[in-house]
């Protein structure tokens, strides 16, 4: 067993070359360069330009340091509204960047497997392509645009890259460290900048969106949980993690992203699956949660009965089936009127970006319209947020089973008893296997409110995530 084990002892750190190397150096010197000659071209043509040049140089940056450019991707796609939207420091066109650093990344990967021979996660890999090419055939059937189908192709697969990246680089110890580093880190950011916001504001709600933009409120919520689920998990610095938990929970609060407040305690608990044995981990978890609670009851509501009534679940729900409350079930309920009794639709969809992804609402599409509605999207109310209602509608039954697939993978992953071991132990790897019921949980409940693996700045760090669970299955089973 000995010998086992040191047989399947992660690669060194030296394999993840973070430090400065000589040909980093150069193509720093290389990139910076042609920024500056970006920013100059900039100038005289015009901002648009932006984004596309400084995120070519930035593929090419990637496919060549992929694991650098795997990061770099999550830590600009969680970041990429700050200075675009809420800020508005650069242009629009800088949104971009991010994705085109997955796609190096996405590029060096596929040629590794090409050329090397090096597998991936099979399972995923599977399922992801048979939901692609499932949209391509509704597509065609359909007579959908093909441009509107690779625009949402981008939004809704170019992500899952990041799960591909992880599961072959997430062994390395430093990459897994600095992976989690980051998504902690700006959750952080994030939280001190919404409470800030909410004291500014006098009030919690829509003005607590952190460094999102307006209308970021409620996707601020999710990534919060996601950050504060990996701080419970970690270990050592039992003071430091318990403020970054409190903060994180006062930050959802401030978000007054109700689903979050409902899912919260549950996500938290099941990170400590299995550990709840000392007395003093007992009393701080249900103190801290009596607090929240606490302070939740106060921040929503002058009295218990007015808090209740904006937080009740009978309530919410049947806010949803109102324009003016929210307005999302109107979509779900409008699918029969948009597939009608054509077995293929139900089978198959409509096609990627035909009746509600984030490329169908900034241009509703004639499938989109069918579903009369009072409000209209620039409202806020009666907006199609929900991933499940989107692949239903433009997938079909078919694709809402690959994505039950895709979902199902994780707790699989994680219910195994390699690690099942695993989660018990210290370590990085370890913490995000703890972490992993609840990042489950928030994706799920998450895409019935938003286009959750649309948005980059929640899909960006949940695949990424997950996806060293992958690695950490392959070194713990030495697979």
């Amino acid at each position: 067993m000995q010998q086992m084990s040191q047989g399947l002892q992660p690669p060194v750190a030296g394999t993840l070359r973070m430090s400065p190397s000589p040909g980093f150096r150069t193509i720093v010197v290389g990139a910076g360069a042609v920024c500056g000659l970006a920013v100059a071209f900039v100038i005289g043509a015009g901002d648009q330009y932006i984004g596309p040049l400084i995120g070519l140089v930035l593929l090419t940056f990637a496919a060549y340091r992929p694991r650098e450019g795997a990061i770099l991707g999550v830590l600009l796609g969680l970041l990429q509204y700050g200075p675009t939207k809420a800020l508005v420091i650069l242009p629009h066109s800088f949104v971009i960047v991010d994705d085109l650093l997955i796609v190096g990344v996405g590029v060096r990967w596929s040629l590794d497997t090409l050329l090397k021979g090096v597998g991936g996660p099979v399972w995923v890999m599977s399922w992801l392509c048979a939901w692609m090419l499932l949209g391509l055939f509704s597509a065609v059937a359909n007579g959908a645009d093909l441009v509107t189908m690779l625009l949402s192709y981008r939004m809704l697969f170019l992500p899952a890259i990041l799960y591909l990246a992880s599961a072959r680089y997430g062994g390395e110890r430093r990459y897994a460290r600095w992976l989690v580093g980051v998504v902690i880190g700006v959750c952080i950011l994030q939280s001190v900048v919404a409470v800030a916001q909410a004291l500014q504001a006098g009030r919690v709600g829509d003005t607590s969106f952190g460094l999102l933009g307006p209308g970021g409120a409620n996707a601020l919520g999710y990534l919060v949980l996601m950050g504060t689920a990996l701080i419970v998990a970690g270990e050592g610095r039992p003071l430091a993690r318990f403020a970054g938990v409190a903060l994180g929970l006062v930050a959802i609060v401030c978000s007054a992203s109700r689903a979050v407040l409902f899912i919260a305690p549950i996500g938290l608990l099941l990170t400590q699956s299995g550990r709840l044995r000392k007395p003093m981990r007992i009393v701080l978890v249900v103190g801290l949660a009596a607090a929240a609670a606490g302070f939740t009851l106060i921040a929503f509501g002058p009295s218990t009965t007015g808090a209740w009534a904006r937080l009740s679940p009978s309530v919410l729900l049947q806010a949803q089936s109102d324009p003016d409350g929210g307005g999302r079930l109107i979509y779900v309920k409008g699918l029969p009127t948009v597939l009608g009794s054509d077995l293929l639709l139900w089978a198959a969809g409509l096609g990627p970006g035909q009746y509600t992804s984030v490329t169908a609402q900034k241009d509703p599409p004639p499938a989109l319209l069918k579903v009369r509605v009072k409000k209209v999207h620039s409202s806020g109310f009666a907006y199609p947020d929900s991933e499940w209602t989107t692949v239903m509608g433009e997938y079909g039954v078919l694709g809402l089973v690959c994505f039950v697939a895709l979902l199902s993978r994780p707790l699989w992953l994680w219910w195994r008893p390699s690690l099942r071991r695993l989660r018990r132990g210290r370590g990085v790897l370890a913490q995000v296997t703890r972490a992993a019921p609840t990042l489950v949980l928030v994706a799920v409940v998450a895409s019935l409110t938003t286009n959750f693996f649309e948005n980059g700045i929640l899909s960006y760090p949940w695949w990424a995530l997950v996806g060293l669970l992958e690695a950490a299955r392959v070194r713990e089973e030495g697979a």
